[in-house]
């Protein structure tokens, strides 16, 4: 299912503008667009957001540490899909 931008905003509790900037400075993938050029977004992206917004609150971390940690979090889970794998 793919979702608006408004649609995430309000389940996310975000505002278009912080979605749009989150999507900017790469916390976010970019998401497909429709014909019209309107973002289109997945289950992925407002899952992302809201693990974003719990380490922001919860940890209490700025944008660039997010962004860290958001990094780490993801290498740390390719490489454990990778040991599976083997």
């Amino acid at each position: 299912m793919q979702y608006k931008i408004d649609d995430v905003a309000k389940e996310c509790g975000l505002t278009k503008r912080s979605i749009r900037y989150y999507e900017e400075i790469g916390l976010i993938p970019p998401p497909e667009r429709s014909e019209g050029g309107f973002r289109l977004y997945t289950e992925k992206h407002i899952e992302r957001l809201k693990q974003i917004i719990n380490v922001r609150d919860v940890l209490g971390f700025s944008l660039q540490e997010v962004q860290e940690y958001i990094s780490i979090n993801d290498a740390f889970e390719e490489r454990r899909l990778q040991y599976r794998a083997a």
